[in-house]
């Protein structure tokens, strides 16, 4: 290794791994270090004809550059893949093609992933197993990676499934929230079910002012 790519390799985080759900975030990792480097001429530049008796100077040196770095690009963009992943993209002469072909694998699979974490969003329902906290997290978790496939499910959409998402027991904090003007944060509305669940553990099945006990307590902090 080169001193020079040294200083520049340590100029960057450590590279993730392309995993199959990270594909935007890894691209833009991809495309800084190759750039650090130099090494984005192949990205930029077409195959350049190949060399004959009549090639300049300056047409064998650009030659051989290209070749360099479309080969160490091929190499650091496939040593940055999971093995699984890497299986699955079709071989490529050049780093531009084999960008291109890991691209098209994504858009494929993340229209498949992006349904089936829409359809785990929009049907989860808490049976009582575990805690509500646990449960909660999760419908967290599961939007959070949505937005990351670019649909975007902000607070309150997440608060409105939530809401419907528990059993029976938590059904007033939900007739809590529609007479009221205020619009909860996920983690208002985590604390509030986290609260009725101590009281359901310890017998208390009522739930009397549970929401305005909950906002004058931490207004006191």
């Amino acid at each position: 290794m080169s001193p020079t790519y040294a200083r520049r390799r340590q100029a960057l985080p450590p590279l993730q791994k392309l995993n199959g759900s990270n594909y935007k975030k890894w691209k833009q990792e991809i495309d800084i270090l190759l750039g650090l480097l130099e090494y984005d001429v192949a990205l930029r530049e077409e195959k350049p004809a190949d060399l004959t008796a009549e090639s300049t100077e300056a047409e064998k040196s650009f030659f051989a550059n290209w070749e360099k770095t479309n080969r160490l690009s091929l190499l650091i963009i496939q040593n940055a893949m999971e093995e699984h992943v890497r299986g699955g993209i079709k071989k490529c002469d050049t780093a531009k093609e084999y960008l291109a072909a890991i691209s098209e694998k994504y858009q494929k699979s993340q229209k498949v992933e992006t349904g089936n974490f829409l359809s785990t969003f929009t049907t989860m329902k808490h049976d009582g197993t575990g805690s509500v906290r646990e449960h909660l997290l999760k419908m967290v978790d599961v939007a959070n990676k949505l937005t990351t496939l670019q649909i975007p499910i902000n607070d309150e959409f997440i608060v409105h499934m939530a809401l419907n998402s528990p059993t029976p027991e938590y059904e007033q904090i939900k007739v809590s929230y529609h007479t009221q003007k205020d619009i909860w944060s996920v983690n208002e509305l985590i604390s509030i079910f986290c609260e009725q669940e101590d009281m359901l553990k310890k017998g208390k099945t009522v739930v009397v002012n549970l929401v305005d006990n909950y906002k004058k307590k931490h207004l006191q902090r």
